[in-house]
């Protein structure tokens, strides 16, 4: 299975359709996985998501465990 990066770049910039694709990351607060649309996240920056909502808000890239496109999943830790 490709590196998440490689999976990142071939959305963001191989001609894939974004919104097709939703991550799924492990919040430690919550104890539980969430969804995280790709539309949503700014930018990919060394080993973090940037994703905006109230603030700028930092997902570490080693809490994503799957990455869904159109419900299949095509990536997973």
């Amino acid at each position: 299975m490709q590196p998440l990066r490689e999976l990142i770049s071939k959305i963001r910039f191989g001609g894939e359709t974004p919104s097709d694709y939703v991550f799924y990351y492990e919040d430690r607060k919550l104890n539980k996985l969430l969804e995280l649309k790709f539309t949503d996240i700014t930018r990919a920056e060394n080993i973090f998501l940037v994703v905006m909502r109230e603030k700028e808000t930092y997902i570490p890239m080693h809490r994503v465990r799957e990455v869904r496109k159109k419900g299949i999943v095509v990536w997973k830790r």
